[in-house]
């Protein structure tokens, strides 16, 4: 008892840390805090300017900031070097938050002109316009947390953060070799070779020095034109630019299965998924949704934009829906949430609406508030 109060005292990141380092040993070694991990400050660093700390993307640790002369740089948990760029045009702490938050409200496009283009899906009418966001010679988007990868038109992967994607801001190269298309999850990214073949890449590791992975080594006998992940339900999907069919692989087996048709009524060239959705680049660039569980041979898709796509993509940003039971009032205790989109258990990180994701452990059962440990944050929906 003794213990847990003098850990109810610390900050959030420090009780954590600690149930972190008691855990260890006793739970998969994957259950880490990787993404969420404050940035170390390296030497000299903002010597001759204001330096403070700001909680930016809402996870419950505290951001460095820099500010000398209206250029700003931020060494941002999680992504330590996207913001560390000393320029004018960095967001301020407000922005990231606000952009982070609301990643997902909007679905994103390419067009023939190889730009990128948004449009929020609660708004959108067949033939509502789209905004011009990024520029070009990018065929394909790829979402992960706050990282936005972009596929050139020279097949090279690219990586900027949404919240400092603009028609002016430049992409950094972010990988070696040359993909066609891709996905990611849990921090990997599967990516489709010129080749045909599936490879992966942990993106928390990934530099354009860093080695792929092949984990299909069998190229599909029609040309796979794009891939998305339905985490939810272990599947990897496939959509072949050839016949505009739709295939699908266990996630988890990947690699070891063949892929598997799915039957469905109409033709897919460009698919990204999210929830229960899944979105598709159909005939005449159109874009089309449809409900993965109610995917049939004979349902009908419906149509949900009318302008010339290329490829889409909708964010698959972590936010937790549902309900908040306060069992326990301190920020270190697990409680519960009346939704299973993150998880059945979350701890609360001072008294904001970020949560970080638990995972129940059996190395001390008789104490509750210690049977838990942090893995990722997520936004509590209002």
């Amino acid at each position: 008892m003794v213990a847990w109060l003098a850990l109810a005292w610390l900050s959030p990141v420090a009780a954590i840390s600690m149930q972190e380092t008691r855990l260890r040993g006793s739970v998969d070694t994957n259950m880490t805090l990787t993404q969420s991990l404050a940035c170390e400050r390296p030497t000299g660093w903002c010597s001759a300017a204001t330096y403070s700390f700001e909680d930016c993307n809402l996870d419950g640790i505290k951001d460095q900031v820099c500010v000398k002369n209206e250029k700003k740089s931020i060494r941002l948990s999680g992504e330590c070097s996207t913001y560390d760029i000393s320029k004018a045009e960095v967001p301020d702490c407000g922005m990231i938050r606000k952009r982070r938050h609301h990643a997902d409200d909007f679905l994103y496009i390419t067009k023939s002109d190889f730009k990128i283009y948004k449009q929020e899906l609660s708004k959108m009418t067949l033939n509502s316009g789209w905004i011009e966001t990024g520029k070009g010679d990018i065929i394909a988007l790829v979402a992960y947390q706050d990282g936005l990868f972009g596929i050139g038109t020279n097949k090279k992967i690219y990586r900027q953060s949404f919240a400092m994607l603009s028609t002016a801001s430049k992409w950094k190269l972010a990988a070696k070799g040359s993909m066609v298309a891709g996905d990611a999850v849990d921090d990997t990214f599967y990516g489709v070779g010129t080749d045909g073949r599936i490879y992966s890449q942990t993106i928390s590791t990934m530099s354009p020095k860093s080695e792929w992975t092949q984990v299909v080594s069998t190229p599909h006998a029609q040309h796979i034109a794009s891939i998305a992940i339905h985490k939810d339900g272990d599947m990897m999907y496939a959509a072949t630019g050839n016949d505009g069919k739709l295939w699908k692989m266990k996630l988890s087996d990947v690699g070891d299965v063949q892929w598997t048709n799915v039957p469905h009524n109409g033709q897919c060239f460009y698919i990204s998924i999210r929830g229960d959705y899944i979105y598709c680049r159909g005939q005449q660039k159109h874009v089309w949704r449809h409900k993965l569980s109610e995917l049939t041979s004979s349902s009908s898709w419906a149509r949900i934009s009318a302008t010339g796509a290329e490829s889409v993509l909708v964010p698959k940003v972590n936010k937790c829906r549902g309900e908040l039971l306060n069992r326990k009032k301190d920020d270190v205790a697990c409680d519960s949430i009346k939704d299973d989109s993150c998880g059945n258990f979350y701890e609360k990180v001072g008294h904001t609406d970020v949560y970080f994701q638990c995972t129940r452990s059996p190395v001390s059962p008789i104490s509750e508030e210690m049977s838990c440990l942090a893995q990722q944050h997520c936004l509590l929906e209002p």
